[in-house]
């Protein structure tokens, strides 16, 4: 009987060392804290998993292909995101400008997680081409089933447009700059994006999200209609990276023009003004400059005044240096946009007889 309580004793000993065993471990395994990310995306249930093929396609300052690679584009890093990214426009085609990240140090971190979302909601019908266009310039092209011809057509083109900003600007406009724009296959899809975001632009064919650092186009059915529309929203890129807030007589009159532009057999960009008719008179100068005004007036003819504007601007080189002194202008703060007075002032010190000039070159090619 001893001998089968002693072989009890130590049975109920090696019972209870084990549960105290396994209780310490219990306790030293660290915590699982699962966090609840607020994105603004659909259910889940609607979301097709982001798993494209990625082109990567490098090119030197000619455009000329020098490496080319795929891959097949990683799942996005779950991070803690910004406010959900919602802008309502004061004027319904708009660019898109959070003052949030106007300052360049910031690159538009705090809306990453957004933007990466953005891009998984895409699906696996779009595809992703990765370009190195210059040691400065990165685009990012999603579409479906675009042609090589597009993809070759918007790369120079942003290339080109880049260079010039390089030529007014000088070393301040050597930054990177990543350009991000979906070609969306149709109308619907197109507004089906967009109206994630906002609401009330249906009128437009294009809108770039300035806090996103993303563009959106509308194929519009046509190769030729949509790299017009897709080198547009690259204007509002680049000004967005280089020069800030910007009033929107600017932003838009760039746009306007080179959205426009031609590229000759030698490589030389043609912004030949003709290439829109001066068939009307345009707003006062201090009506279109003011961005106050653009949430009241004809939304096509502060377009059409802006768009005049800027292609008499480069019409000569005395009035060229006048605007490249508008644009250092408003590179001086990248959070705010010159005022009327601020511009017209800009004008007056650097060309004093601009506007009189303005309307007489209205009135000769109205004329002719």
């Amino acid at each position: 009987m001893k001998k089968l309580a002693k072989i009890i004793y130590i049975i109920i000993f090696i019972v209870t060392l084990l549960l105290l065993i396994n209780f310490l471990i219990k306790e030293k395994k660290p915590s699982v804290k699962t966090e609840i990310i607020t994105e603004t995306t659909a259910p889940s249930s609607s979301i097709k998993p982001f798993s494209p093929t990625k082109q990567v396609i490098k090119k030197d300052e000619q455009g000329v292909n020098i490496q080319e690679t795929k891959k097949t584009a990683p799942e996005p890093e779950q991070t803690v995101i910004a406010p959900i990214y919602k802008i309502e426009p004061a004027y319904p085609e708009q660019h898109f400008f959070e003052g949030e990240v106007c300052k360049s140090g910031a690159k538009r971190e705090a809306y990453q997680s957004q933007l990466q979302s953005a891009i998984q909601r895409l699906g696996s019908r779009y595809q992703h081409t990765e370009y190195q266009l210059s040691d400065y310039i990165t685009l990012n092209l999603y579409g479906v089933n675009l042609e090589d011809t597009f993809k070759d057509k918007i790369s120079e083109r942003i290339l080109k447009m880049h260079n010039i900003y390089i030529a007014m600007l000088g070393h301040s406009a050597r930054q990177s700059i990543n350009f991000n724009l979906v070609i969306t296959p149709n109308r619907t899809e197109y507004l089906s994006r967009i109206n994630y975001f906002s609401s009330n632009i249906k009128p437009s064919l294009g809108v770039y999200f300035g806090g996103l650092n993303l563009a959106y186009v509308d194929y519009q059915g046509a190769e030729n209609k949509a790299l017009k529309t897709a080198t547009h929203e690259s204007i509002h890129v680049i000004n967005s990276h280089l020069l800030g807030r910007t009033s929107h007589a600017l932003n838009e009159g760039m746009a306007e023009l080179y959205e426009d532009m031609t590229i000759t057999d030698n490589g030389t960009i043609s912004l030949a003004t003709t290439n829109k008719m001066i068939d009307q008179e345009t707003l006062l100068l201090m009506e279109f400059f003011d961005n106050q005004q653009w949430e009241y007036l004809d939304i096509s003819q502060l377009y059409y005044s802006s768009w005049a504007w800027i292609a008499f601007m480069n019409s000569n080189r005395e009035r060229v240096s006048a605007l490249i002194h508008l644009l250092k202008k408003e590179q001086e703060d990248p959070c705010s946009a010159l005022s009327a007075e601020e511009m017209y002032q800009s004008f007056q010190s650097n060309y004093s007889i601009f506007e009189s000039e303005f309307y007489e070159w209205q009135n000769e090619k109205i004329t002719k």
